[in-house]
């Protein structure tokens, strides 16, 4: 579908999205892997992301589920306790996540 309307991933990976996608991990205590994927991500679309930002994100973001492999949760506590949907409404609840994009 957004291949037909013309939509194509440098239009939706903006850098608002990167900022969502790091607070993503840091509410989740994801892996320290995102953050190389995500900068080669970034730098792939022309977006400037920094591990400044990382540090900038991750520092008010608030830990909402602790995953493994550092945490004490498996994804699959997550999906029972609601999952990601959940996580991203409570993040912007909370003001941590742009959610009108």
């Amino acid at each position: 579908e957004l291949l037909r309307r013309g939509i194509r991933p440098r239009d939706i990976l903006t850098r608002e999205a990167f900022e969502n996608a790091i607070a993503g991990v840091a509410a989740s205590g994801g892996s320290t892997n995102a953050v190389l994927h995500l900068l080669a991500l970034a730098r792939e679309v022309g977006v400037p992301l920094t591990l400044d930002d990382f540090d900038r994100i991750s520092r008010r973001t608030p830990l909402i589920c602790n995953l493994m492999p550092g945490g004490k949760y498996a994804a699959a506590d997550l999906d029972q306790a609601g999952g990601t949907p959940l996580v991203a409404k409570r993040l912007i609840e909370g003001g941590y996540l742009k959610g009108d994009l």
